[in-house]
């Protein structure tokens, strides 16, 4: 079975939006874990203490969550730049079939 032309669009226009959504809980996540990694060098420059506290279990996950972002924002370009291709297929004028006969008047 193959999708018509609608139904593609219809699965990448879902797509999009499932994926830009993602794309905002990971963008979330690295800005929060990005923060604690940040308050953590901090409170280092304050006191020799904090040098021995192991950093924020979410410090670990920026590199991770980082690599989803781009991976994501990948994939969301390539839908984006289908999209319009797409739809430039979908929404192009049939040809007018060439008449034979030629044009007859009202009274023929």
């Amino acid at each position: 079975m193959t999708l018509t032309s609608f139904e593609k669009l219809e699965t990448l226009r879902t797509e999009l939006k499932i994926r830009e959504e993602e794309l905002q809980g990971v963008e979330r996540d690295l800005r929060s874990a990005m923060r604690a990694l940040a308050i953590h060098r901090y409170l280092k420059t304050v006191s020799p203490f904090y040098g021995t506290v192991p950093p924020p279990e979410a410090a670990a996950a920026v590199s991770g969550l980082e690599k989803h972002r781009q991976a994501l924002y990948a994939v969301i370009t390539s839908i984006r730049g289908e999209i319009p291709r797409l739809e430039a297929t979908v929404s192009a004028p049939a040809a007018p079939a060439s008449r034979i006969e030629g044009r007859r008047n009202r009274f023929q």
